[in-house]
């Protein structure tokens, strides 16, 4: 072949080569036509509250249930739903002390429900940006209390508080391919979050209703492999951290008719979930 020949074959070549990757990416986005999925796993959660020289720790293992799926809008769009609760929670003992002195423990049950709706941005087919509303339900049970110390008075019965948080979350995804016809894909996610409101209520302090700031991350992510057509079977994690600041000045009114000062606690929660997951375009 000839110079001129082989010029006229090397710009076929730079033309080819760009037609094949916008092919590729064409149908990528076409090929992703979202999914549904259904998890069930183990969560372990480390709670830990803390006020002035006081503190408490627990940690306590529960199985949790979470479905959802992600939905295609148009190329550029797409949007999830994602729900999560706690399934039969396990008991744990909780230790309070004082500058390191213990002073009680009491058994510990923690419970959540959350529900999460987020718009996706295609920057590609495959990474996206995120951002959405997510509402969630906490609820901690304490009961069987021992005072360790002559000073703790101790209390009968059970001491229920429970929080309700409507956040608004933004972040990124990555989502490696689509479902059907792919024989092994996985997907990750990073999440931030601050309260749009919150509302914090304890037993002990019947009427008060606390509004604690804070914020929130969350790491998580799956790999999957095709069993049939269309279902993959695969492992799901999750990281999510909880900070709630201390919330005071409220004020309540004892059974003794005496006015008090109230405040509720900062707090810190991690939770850490592996599990068995499902998903299916079908």
């Amino acid at each position: 072949m000839n110079d001129v020949g082989w010029k006229i074959y090397l710009k076929k070549i730079n033309v080819f080569i760009p037609l094949i990757f916008i092919s590729n990416s064409i149908n990528a986005s076409e090929d992703f036509d979202g999914y549904s999925y259904f998890t069930v796993g183990m969560e372990n959660i480390t709670y830990e509250e803390s006020f002035t020289n006081i503190s408490s720790s627990v940690d306590v293992s529960s199985m949790v249930i979470n479905t959802g799926g992600i939905y295609v809008i148009n190329d550029k769009f797409d949007f999830s739903i994602d729900a999560l609760a706690t399934f039969s929670p396990d008991a744990s003992e909780e230790n309070w002390n004082l500058s390191g002195v213990a002073l009680q423990k009491n058994k510990f049950e923690y419970t959540r429900a959350s529900t999460n709706v987020q718009l996706h941005y295609k920057y590609t087919p495959e990474f996206r940006f995120l951002a959405g509303p997510s509402f969630s339900y906490q609820t901690y049970k304490r009961y069987s209390f021992e005072a360790l110390d002559p000073r703790v008075e101790v209390i009968d019965g059970v001491v229920e508080e429970n929080t309700t948080d409507l956040f608004f979350d933004v972040g990124v995804a990555y989502e490696s391919a689509a479902v059907a016809n792919v024989p092994w894909r996985y997907s990750l996610k990073a999440l931030i979050g601050y309260p749009i409101w919150s509302e914090a209520k304890n037993t002990n302090y019947d009427g008060v209703k606390f509004s604690p700031s804070g914020y929130r991350y969350s790491l998580s992510g799956n790999v999957s492999f095709e069993v049939l057509t269309g279902v993959h079977l695969g492992l799901y994690a999750a990281y999510h951290f909880d900070q709630r600041d201390e919330d005071g000045g409220k004020h309540f009114v004892g059974s003794d008719g005496v006015t008090r000062e109230v405040s509720l606690p900062e707090a810190k929660t991690t939770n850490a979930t592996l599990g068995a997951q499902v998903i299916w375009n079908l």
